[in-house]
């Protein structure tokens, strides 16, 4: 794009100048129908080309800050499913534990009927032996 020329943006200004019409077309491009030199142009241009930068970021903040609390809820969520999973396995350790505790005492019990029984016949037959 040649400023200098008398073609391009600046032949559009140039004939803004003349034609009202122009400047209602120079309006519907966001440019100022206002008789603009090349600096105010490249002023204007900058200016909206910071704005929309502006924007940009603020779009890029808005979509950060989203994700960040996504992680956080997905870190939450890990840690809840981490605090669950180890109370399933406390739950099914206990379990295990009373379990065994309980054969154990079936187990005691029987021992201890069949000692009984033993010593039972043991008297028997020391009686009958006498």
């Amino acid at each position: 794009m040649l400023l200098n020329s008398k073609e391009g943006p600046y032949k559009q200004i140039l004939e803004a100048r003349s034609s009202s019409s122009k400047r209602n077309s120079l309006t519907n491009y966001a440019i100022d129908p206002e008789i603009m030199f090349p600096a105010e142009l490249e002023n204007m241009i900058r200016g909206k080309y910071a704005e929309l930068v502006e924007q940009d970021e603020a779009i890029r903040k808005e979509i950060m800050k989203d994700f960040e609390e996504f992680i956080r809820d997905l870190q939450l969520w890990n840690e809840s499913m981490s605090l669950i999973d180890l109370q399933r396995g406390e739950k099914r350790i206990d379990l295990g534990i009373q379990w065994i505790r309980s054969r154990h005492q079936e187990l005691e019990m029987s021992r201890n009927n069949l000692q009984t029984c033993a010593d039972v016949v043991k008297t028997m037959l020391g009686v009958l032996g006498k």
